[in-house]
């Protein structure tokens, strides 16, 4: 049961980020925002003291964002949670509606919320413990894009117009040809489901350009004598910069996807994670405690795996990721491939009616043996099941 009632703004995350990302020169154009003739780049949280939202309809207002971070002893800031200007915006949060007097204690940090926070990945991000308490228990939220959920919400999707014509680019065959006309074969290209769901998650945040990255050449990093170009149509572009190009802090190699020797190659869960923290965030300089967090299968039961993706649905208005065998994937039945190896989806809605959860497929018949792209549901219990019974050990599980 969701019901309307005041919220706690306790943290409002912002950081600037820059445009300038080697490989792609120019990607990324950030909405800019001035606050006292500074020009910065922010994206923001804000952190709820219970999972029940209030009705917020409009953006914060200066003074209201002034009022809270000298609160907080910060520095004034301006939150553009999604490039709006400081004019009312339908979806945003209301600084009048917004409770500053209360506050959310600090409740003692459980063993699962410092286990999620020390899962390493190659950026080598440890994420606040107590920030991650407060996740586990729904209480951080989206600061944006959906109204408030009143009353009890048991169906929920989000708008599937870009996410259902996402699809990753083959391996080989006839259908391999970029956009220039280009026959290629690379084998690494059956490994991208990963940013395959990445780029349906992001489609839903402000900050990541992956609806108009535009036209670039990309090259695996362990195979330099192939290069292919990519745009936005199926919006390839900014999946192949996910999968190829993207470098957090600390990474000594880009890319989402850890290549071995060809065609092997393999998207580690806390990769994923943060990989999903950068680009949300909009690159900011604390991009690893941002929205996400990874639950492994052996945390989480299935009435959590139903909590989880209900808040980020239909509180936060973005898709959750999960790791799943792919052989209880109603796109993948009949393929050859199916039971092999994990699978990466983003999961856009669910109905608890009929017991049915929705998510997006990218991969493509080509690579997958899927029966197509686009959008499949699945009973709720097959995906608990399948994230119970991934087969690559260890990777099953929600990034959300």
């Amino acid at each position: 049961m969701r019901t309307s009632r005041r919220a706690t703004l306790m943290v409002i995350l912002a950081a600037a980020r820059t445009v300038d990302d080697g490989n792609v020169v120019g990607h990324h154009d950030a909405w800019p925002t001035h606050l006292d003739g500074f020009q910065t780049h922010f994206s923001c949280l804000i952190v709820h003291k219970t999972r029940k939202k209030v009705a917020m309809q409009t953006t914060p207002s200066v003074k209201a964002i002034i009022k809270c971070a000298a609160s907080l002893g910060l520095a004034a800031i301006w939150s553009g949670c999604i490039g709006q200007t400081p004019e009312s915006t339908p979806g945003q949060p209301s600084a009048d509606e917004i409770d500053e007097s209360s506050t959310i204690s600090s409740a003692a940090v459980s063993p699962l919320a410092r286990q999620v926070a020390g899962v390493i990945g190659r950026a080598q991000v440890t994420q606040d413990p107590t920030w991650v308490q407060r996740k586990l228990a729904l209480q951080v939220q989206a600061g944006h894009r959906r109204p408030a959920a009143t009353g009890n919400v048991t169906t929920d999707s989000l708008d599937l117009t870009f996410p259902s014509q996402m699809s990753e680019p083959p391996p080989s065959g006839a259908t391999a040809i970029d956009v220039t006309g280009r026959h290629y074969t690379d084998g690494y290209f059956a490994n991208f489901c990963a940013p395959g769901a990445t780029n349906v998650a992001m489609t839903y945040w402000a900050a990541p350009p992956n609806l108009s990255f535009g036209q670039h050449n990309f090259t695996d990093p362990h195979a330099p004598s192939i290069t292919t170009t990519w745009n936005d149509t199926n919006f390839r572009s900014y999946l192949m910069y996910i999968a190829d190009q993207v470098k957090l802090p600390g990474w000594t190699v880009p890319g989402e996807v850890t290549f071995f020797t060809s065609p092997m190659a393999n998207t580690f869960p806390a990769d994923l994670r943060d990989t999903m923290n950068w680009e949300a965030s909009g690159h900011a300089t604390n991009f690893g405690s941002f929205f996400y967090v990874w639950v492994p299968a052996a945390n989480l039961s299935q009435s959590q795996l139903q909590s989880f993706i209900e808040t980020d649905i239909t509180d936060s208005g973005v898709p959750p990721v999960v790791n799943v065998n792919d052989n209880v994937l109603p796109s993948w039945q009949g393929s050859r491939f199916a039971g092999q190896a994990g699978h990466s989806v983003a999961i856009v809605g669910y109905n608890n009616a009929a017991n049915t959860y929705t998510y997006i497929e990218t991969c493509t018949r080509e690579s997958c043996g899927t029966q197509r792209t686009g959008a499949f549901t699945i009973s709720q219990n097959a995906l608990y099941t399948g994230i119970q019974t991934d087969p690559q050990s260890g990777d099953g599980g929600i990034v959300w």
